[in-house]
């Protein structure tokens, strides 16, 4: 039995990492489901969020939060391109609006 499983989780390769943004910076966005009855794509959302340095899990949580209250505030580690960003989000059906980031002390 256990060499049946084992050969059955071998067919099924590796599961592709999540590329980052290798350079960016700190910024926060307000996101929003698109106007329309588009189903958004969560898993492209949570990707795009990934990519610029928020955990999996939080990603997750943030875009299943998103679809439950319709609006989100999520603080972004590096992003590389505000406008990059926006256009992936609204790909996958929701909208991005960037927010000032207040200046860091020092």
């Amino acid at each position: 039995m256990d060499s049946l499983l084992k050969e059955r989780l071998e067919r099924l390769g590796q599961i592709p990492a999540v590329s980052h943004a290798l350079s960016g910076s700190p910024a926060s966005f307000i996101l929003g489901l698109a106007s329309g009855h588009m189903v958004p794509k969560t898993i492209s959302a949570t990707r795009a969020l990934v990519r610029r340095g928020m955990p999996l899990l939080t990603a997750k949580r943030t875009i299943e939060r998103l679809l439950l209250d319709r609006r989100v505030i999520v603080d972004l580690p590096m992003v590389e391109d505000t406008d990059v960003l926006t256009a992936e989000l609204a790909d996958a059906g929701i909208h991005a609006q960037g927010t000032v980031q207040p200046k860091q002390p020092g």
